[in-house]
């Protein structure tokens, strides 16, 4: 077969971008509950069963290959592959289906809650209807990657180069990378609405060895037989609807086009990205030895006189299978046809600006220069870059057409900072004012307490009737001098009293001017 044939390929040692990512590991966390594919009956929870077949299906057990039949049961360290025009669902347990594409095959291991499933090449759509138990994990693997699911939707991939990506249509996730031969980690959230791969560098500098390349999906980029997944499912496809901001009857529409065969997906990156080049790609499996023709050798005169033979026809030598590399896109002439640039574009100027719809220039050259991977990638060609703006950059938070679209947005940023902090500032000044008043009030609503307290009794008495008594405390008044006995032995002597909050303050004439205090209660205390 055709895919057979392939062999995989990595970079040399010379190149300095590593495509491969050996090692790598990636980790996702989700958590959005989703849609169950329909099955006939339910699935026990400890069972993993076939749950639908199309084409040639084949059950790899214990090293051998079996028929696979209707209901079959699948065990830890099976196998599953499809042929051409072939298709599988397995049901992992009540919650969690995986469906494989045409020619891909995938082994799966289960021991009590962990389940784990290693894709050896193709694609597959995952789907997880429930959180999983923090005592439970499911992860997806490839030689390369690895993808913890704990409750969301999508699509795997691992491409000819075995290079493995993700496609989110549900959810949020978490992914982490390590870069094998630098050992830099990373970590970004991904949201529902984008497809991920990571690219790994040998000599870049430090903090720039592992890079995430994501692109803002569209509909028309998920693959056919995930959409038709997605598409058997109302329930599902309005809430990837939702989670992506995608038109639920764009969605139908690409359904549809699936179940007529006129499907094709849109590529979201360059196959190599322009990283690479043929000469430099060599393939990860040996290949098998190539039978080389022997040398001809020179006619000797004794030869020429002897009359000459009829060459034996040379036997067949079977051609070796060697990598393939897809040819590149030209980007260039795409954009220059493809009918979202052109719609794009509202005049080309006589220097060549290209001005699009709403005033807004792209600068080609500004965005080569802010985006240096896209231009290697896709060329330093205006339609081009004008290419990936129209279908990817312009929905992306830090690509812009031009600087000065760029600087506009800063100074929108800036103004809307600018006002979240005047913002802030008028509301803790409405709190101050506010504290102040209440404060004011609580003064108020205490001064008018203490009028009624020790004061104003000692301000209201009749001391010509005799003393006042206040708890313990014992007051008396000659002419304008107050004589204040706490109870005890100790006497005051003060001509003036004055009013606190719960308190009469009054100085000691007899001690030399110290300050005391005659509280409510009729306690004396020195301040």
């Amino acid at each position: 077969m055709e895919e057979e044939n392939k062999r995989r390929i990595t970079l040399s040692k010379k190149q300095i971008i590593i495509i491969t990512t050996a090692a790598a590991a990636v980790v996702i966390v989700a958590s959005v509950l989703i849609w169950l594919f329909s099955a006939d009956g339910p699935i026990r929870a400890t069972t993993m069963r076939l749950l639908r077949m199309e084409g040639t299906v084949t059950l790899e057990e214990n090293g051998e290959n079996k028929t696979v039949k209707e209901n079959l049961r699948f065990k830890s360290g099976d196998a599953v592959s499809t042929d051409v025009q072939s298709l599988v669902s397995v049901g992992l347990d009540d919650t969690k289906i995986v469906t494989l594409d045409e020619e891909s095959r995938a082994e799966f291991q289960k021991a009590g809650k962990d389940l784990e499933l290693t894709l050896t090449k193709g694609k597959l759509f995952f789907n997880v209807t429930e959180k999983l138990d923090a005592d439970a994990s499911f992860n997806i693997r490839t030689s390369d990657m690895v993808v913890g699911i704990r409750g969301t939707s999508g699509v795997y991939t691992v491409d000819e180069y075995g290079r493995p990506a993700l496609y989110l249509t549900d959810g949020v996730v978490e992914i982490t990378a390590t870069n094998p031969e630098t050992n830099e980690t990373k970590t970004i959230t991904v949201t529902a609405g984008t497809r991920v791969s990571v690219y790994f560098y040998s000599n870049a500098e430090e903090g720039h060895t592992v890079e995430f390349y994501e692109v803002k999906m569209t509909p028309n980029m998920i693959p056919g037989f995930a959409m038709d997944q997605i598409c058997s499912s109302e329930e599902l496809m309005q809430r990837i609807a939702t989670d992506t901001g995608w038109k639920d009857t764009e969605i139908k529409d690409i359904g549809d086009k699936v179940k007529a065969g006129t499907y094709t997906p849109i590529e979201s990156e360059p196959v190599n990205l322009g990283l690479m080049e043929p000469d430099d790609l060599m393939p990860k499996t040996k290949l098998e030895e190539v039978v080389e023709e022997p040398e001809e050798e020179e006619p000797t005169e004794e030869a020429e006189e002897e009359p000459a033979e009829e060459p034996a026809e040379e036997p067949e030598v079977e051609a070796v299978n060697e990598p393939q590399v897809a040819a590149p896109v030209d980007y260039a002439a795409l954009g220059r046809s493809d009918p979202a640039v052109l719609a794009a574009i509202s005049e080309i100027g006589e220097d060549g600006t290209i001005y699009l719809q709403g005033g807004v220039i792209f600068d080609w050259e500004y965005y080569a220069k802010m985006n240096p991977l896209v231009a290697l990638a896709y060329g330093n060609d205006p339609y081009a870059l004008l290419y990936h703006y129209i279908h990817y950059g312009q929905f992306e938070d830090s690509r812009y057409p031009s600087e000065e679209v760029e600087h506009q947005v800063a100074a929108v940023k800036v103004e809307e900072q600018r006002k979240a902090e005047q913002f802030q500032k008028e509301q803790e000044e409405a709190n101050r004012r506010a504290a102040e008043e209440e404060e004011q009030q609580n003064s108020s609503s205490n001064s008018s307490a203490s009028s009624s307290s020790a004061y104003s009794t000692i301000m209201s008495h009749n001391f010509d009737e005799g003393a006042l008594s206040i708890g313990n405390t014992t007051i008396e008044k000659e002419g304008n001098t107050y004589i204040i006995n706490d109870g005890g032995q100790n006497n005051y002597i003060t001509n003036s009293l004055t009013q606190g909050n719960g308190y009469v303050e009054f100085v000691d004439l007899d001690s030399g001017g110290n300050t005391y205090r005659l509280y409510d209660n009729g306690t004396i205390s020195q301040v």
